[in-house]
C-alpha cells in the first residue's frame, strides 16, 4: 500500500517540472531575437566560410541534471555552420549574461561574444568580443551594439600583420581621451593609472588605494562607459 503513494507522488513531481519546463520554454522563446553579423579574416579582411557558430546560455534555473527521468540539462547548446560570412543567428537571449556564441573556423582562433551583466554596464544593448590567436593581434576586447550589424574578425593561426578586417579606428578623435576620463572620474579625486586607446575605446584604470580601487574601465570616444571591470 506504501508504494502506490508513492508513486502518486513522483507523478506529481514529474508533471510539477514538466509544467515548469514548458513555461520556461514559452518564456524563452519571446525573449529571443537574431543576431546579424559578418566573418572576416582580420589581417586580409577576405570573408571567412564555413565558420561554426554554438550558442550556448542557461535557460532554465531548475536542476534539471537532477532529474534523470527527463533526459535534459538546464544549458542549452546548438551549433551551426556558416555556409556564407554573413551570419543570422536566431534564438539569441535578450538580456542574459550566461551566454555565449562562441565562432571558429579552422585555420583561425576562436572568438567569444558574450553579453555583459548590469554590474558592468548600463547599456544592455552592448557585447564585447573576446579574440583568442596566437598572434594576438587585436590585444585586447571589441565592443558592439546588439540591435546592429557588425563584424566579427577572426585572427589567422599564421601570416600577416596587417588590419583590414577591422571595423573600428586605431587613431582618437580630438578630445576624446578627456571625454573619456571625465566619464569615470568627473570629480578629478582618483589617481588615474593606464589610460590607453585600444580597439576603438579607452582603456582608464585607478590606481590601487585611491577612489575607484583597483578598477578599470572601457570607456567609448564619446564618454559611454562600455564595461566596468572592478578589482582587476
Amino acid at each position: 500500500m506504501l508504494g502506490r503513494p508513492r508513486r502518486i507522488l513522483k507523478l506529481c513531481a514529474v508533471a510539477l517540472a514538466a509544467a515548469v519546463v514548458a513555461v520556461s520554454v514559452v518564456t524563452w522563446l519571446r525573449r529571443t531575437e537574431t543576431l546579424r553579423f559578418q566573418i572576416l579574416d582580420y589581417v586580409t579582411g577576405q570573408p571567412i566560410r564555413g565558420a561554426t557558430v554554438e550558442v550556448a546560455r542557461t535557460w532554465i534555473s531548475l536542476p534539471l541534471e537532477k532529474l534523470p527521468f527527463f533526459g535534459l540539462s538546464s544549458r542549452y547548446r546548438r551549433i551551426t555552420v556558416a555556409k556564407t560570412a554573413q551570419v543570422y543567428i536566431g534564438g539569441v537571449p535578450k538580456l542574459d549574461p550566461s551566454c555565449r556564441i562562441v565562432i571558429a573556423a579552422k585555420g583561425y582562433g576562436d572568438a567569444v561574444i558574450q553579453q555583459q551583466s548590469p554590474e558592468q554596464t548600463a547599456n544592455p544593448d552592448l557585447y564585447w568580443i573576446t579574440y583568442f590567436g596566437s598572434n594576438r593581434l587585436h590585444g585586447s576586447y571589441e565592443y558592439v551594439n546588439r540591435k546592429k550589424p557588425f563584424t566579427v574578425a577572426l585572427e589567422p593561426d599564421a601570416g600577416g600583420t596587417g588590419r583590414a578586417g577591422a571595423c573600428y579606428t586605431t587613431v582618437p578623435s580630438a578630445g576624446s581621451r578627456e571625454r573619456a576620463i571625465a566619464a569615470v572620474n568627473p570629480d578629478g579625486r582618483g589617481r588615474l593609472g593606464r589610460v590607453e586607446f585600444r580597439n576603438g575605446h579607452w582603456e582608464i584604470g585607478f590606481l590601487r588605494g585611491s577612489v575607484g580601487g583597483s578598477s578599470w574601465y572601457d570607456v567609448s570616444e564619446e564618454g559611454e562607459i562600455l564595461a566596468r571591470h572592478p578589482g582587476e
